[in-house]
C-alpha cells in the first residue's frame, strides 16, 4: 500500500487538498467515488465532482446529520444523481457524533485501482481548499491493498441508514434553526456579519443552499451581450442549471417560451474556460427589439435588462424573459438569491438561482 501525506496551510490552488486529489484522479480513470462525511455542502459535492471530466459512474454518500451542520440542499443533490445511493448517519441519542471524514475513488469490485482519503477534511468548499487541514491518501497496488481498502469502506457505509422524505423535511426546520444560531454567534463573537466583496462567486465558498439542478430560477445580467445582443455568455456553474457538463460537451439545443408565448428552440455552445453560450435569435422578441441600447457614435451601450430562465419540466423546457436591471422585480431577484447563498457578482455582471 502506498501513502502520501499532505497538510493544507495556506489558499493556494497548488497546495490545496483538491489539486492533491486532482494529482490522484488525473493519472488514472475512477468510475465510482464513495463519501463519507460528517459535514457537507452543496459547494462541497460540487467540488470533487469538478474532479471528474464526467459525472461518476456510480457514487455512495454517507452524510452526517449530527450538529445539523450538513446542507439539507446537499442531501438532495447527492440523492438526485443516477446510479447514487444515500444514506445519513447520526448519534446524538447515544451522546457521540458520527465524525469520518473518508473519501474513496475506485474503479469497482473487480479492479485494484483504488485510493482513498482520510483525514480532517470535511466535504466543504473550505475544508477542500481554504482550512487548515491534514489528509493521507492510501493507494493500492495490489488486490489484497483493494481488499483492505474495501473493507474500511463497508464498515463505514454500515453506519449509515436510508432516510426518508418526512426525515429530511424534520432535518431542513432542525438545519434552519441551526444555522440562524450560527450566524448570531459569529456576529456575538466578533461583532461583524459575513459579509461577501465586490466580486463574489457562487460555489466559491460554502453559502450556496441550492445547486443549480435543484433550482427552479436562474438569473443574469445581460451586461455587453455579444454577436450584437445575440448571445449570452453563462459561467460552468449557471450552466448546471441546464444539466450541462461543466467541463463541456457538444452543443446542445433547448426550447424556451418567449414574452409573445412561442416556443422557440435555441443552442448552448460550450466556449472553454468553463464558459457557455446562449446563442439567441430574433425569434426572441426582445433580441430582435435590441438588448443592447445604441448609443450616438453607432456603437452599441451596456444592456438595461437582466435575463431570467424559469424551468418547466425536466425535459429540457423552459420559459425565457427580461426584466429591468434594478428594477423592483430584479431587486427581488437579488434578494431571493442572497438568502439562498447563491447570489453571484464578477467585475462585470450579477447572477443567481433559487
Amino acid at each position: 500500500m502506498l501513502y502520501n501525506c499532505h497538510v493544507q496551510t495556506n489558499t493556494s490552488f497548488e497546495e490545496s487538498i483538491k489539486s492533491f486529489l486532482s494529482d490522484y484522479v488525473d493519472k488514472r480513470p475512477y468510475g465510482h467515488l464513495y463519501a463519507a462525511m460528517a459535514y457537507v455542502t452543496v459547494a462541497g459535492v460540487r467540488d470533487v465532482l469538478s474532479l471528474f471530466e464526467k459525472p461518476p459512474d456510480q457514487s455512495r454518500w454517507v452524510i452526517g446529520l449530527d450538529d445539523a451542520m450538513s446542507q439539507p440542499g446537499a442531501i438532495e443533490l447527492c440523492k438526485s444523481f443516477s446510479q447514487s445511493q444515500v444514506r445519513v448517519a447520526s448519534f446524538e441519542g447515544e451522546q457521540r457524533r458520527f465524525h469520518p471524514k473518508v473519501l474513496y475513488f475506485s474503479n469497482g469490485n473487480n479492479s485494484p485501482i483504488a485510493f482513498m482519503m482520510l483525514g480532517s477534511a470535511n466535504l466543504t468548499k473550505s475544508a477542500l481548499s481554504k482550512n487548515i487541514e491534514s489528509v493521507i491518501i492510501l493507494q493500492s497496488e495490489t488486490d489484497q491493498d483493494k481488499i483492505e481498502l474495501d473493507q474500511i469502506w463497508n464498515t463505514t457505509w454500515d453506519l449509515g441508514r436510508r432516510i426518508a422524505d418526512p426525515e429530511l423535511e424534520e432535518y431542513k426546520q432542525k438545519y434552519t434553526i441551526s444555522k440562524k444560531h450560527r450566524n448570531f454567534s459569529y456576529k456575538a463573537r466578533t461583532g461583524k456579519t459575513k459579509k461577501r466583496g465586490n466580486v463574489c462567486l457562487v460555489l466559491e465558498d460554502d453559502r450556496a443552499e441550492i445547486d443549480p439542478t435543484a433550482a427552479s430560477t436562474c438569473w443574469i445580467e445581460c451586461g455587453n451581450v455579444t454577436a450584437m445582443g445575440r448571445e449570452l455568455e453563462f459561467k460552468a456553474e449557471q450552466g448546471l442549471f441546464f444539466g450541462l457538463n461543466p467541463h463541456g460537451e457538444d452543443p446542445k439545443y433547448f426550447k424556451y417560451k418567449v414574452s409573445d408565448g412561442s416556443i422557440i428552440p435555441l443552442r448552448m455552445k460550450y466556449q472553454g474556460n468553463h464558459m457557455w453560450r446562449l446563442q439567441m435569435t430574433n425569434n426572441v422578441p426582445e433580441v430582435a427589439d435590441g438588448l443592447r441600447p445604441l448609443r450616438a457614435d453607432g456603437t452599441l451601450g451596456r444592456s438595461p435588462w437582466v435575463a431570467i430562465f424559469k424551468r418547466i419540466d425536466k425535459n429540457n423546457n423552459y420559459t425565457l424573459g427580461f426584466v429591468r436591471l434594478n428594477g423592483k422585480e430584479h431587486k427581488k431577484l437579488r434578494q431571493q438569491s442572497i438568502v439562498n447563498g447563491t447570489y453571484g457578482k464578477t467585475t462585470a455582471r450579477e447572477y443567481g438561482w433559487f
